[in-house]
């Protein structure tokens, strides 16, 4: 072999070792749905995010409030029905979560929308209890149609939902109102080690 051929060879090789990982990476990526690839976060990515304003919130005046909830990590509860003991124990624990996130926790706040007019009895002892929670209103038909991409919809409709809103109002990642609040914990201090906004 020449020298000319060797040397044309040497670039095919080192064209090929800088290629091969970027491609592998690229696949992996494009199909990490179809290979069910886990992540290590516990809550469910939403993807696209969906932006907070497509909701429509209104506050208490039943202003229309296109600012609400940007600028900080939002865990935001999604409550469909009149609020219960798991309601009750919910609020209490989005609490909990920011207060675990020490020096963080000004980086966070906590919201419930309802889709009803106003807060029912058990629902307004709690935001009394608690009155850094935020609530707001939604109707249900704005929010379907929102959220209507999203797996989760459904089952936010019928027994509630728990959304991190990231601090531009992306709702980007969802829980269950089944999950340990520490792996929501867990989440959001992995989202605010890593994030330079909010």
């Amino acid at each position: 072999m020449n020298t000319k051929n060797r040397n044309i060879l040497i670039l095919i090789v080192l064209f090929l070792i800088f290629l091969i990982p970027f491609l592998s990476a690229y696949f992996l990526y494009a199909q990490s749905d179809k290979l069910n690839i886990k992540t290590v976060n516990y809550g469910n990515l939403i993807r696209p995010p969906v932006n907070i304003k497509t909701l429509h919130l209104t506050n208490e005046e039943k202003k229309s409030a296109p600012d609400i909830l940007i600028g900080k990590w939002t865990i935001l509860y999604v409550l469909p029905n009149n609020c219960d003991e798991n309601c009750k124990k919910i609020i209490y624990n989005m609490r909990q979560i920011r207060q675990a996130n020490g020096k963080d926790m000004e980086r966070i706040q906590r919201a419930v929308v309802i889709f009803s007019n106003k807060p029912d009895n058990v629902l307004q002892q709690q935001l009394n209890a608690f009155p850094e929670t935020k609530h707001y209103f939604v109707a249900k038909k704005d929010f379907q149609n929102a959220m209507s991409q999203l797996k989760s919809t459904p089952l936010a409709l019928k027994q509630g939902y728990i959304y991190l809103v990231d601090p531009l109002g992306n709702i980007m990642m969802g829980y269950t109102i089944q999950t340990d609040p520490t792996n929501i914990f867990k989440d959001l201090q992995k989202l605010l080690r890593v994030s330079q906004i909010g």
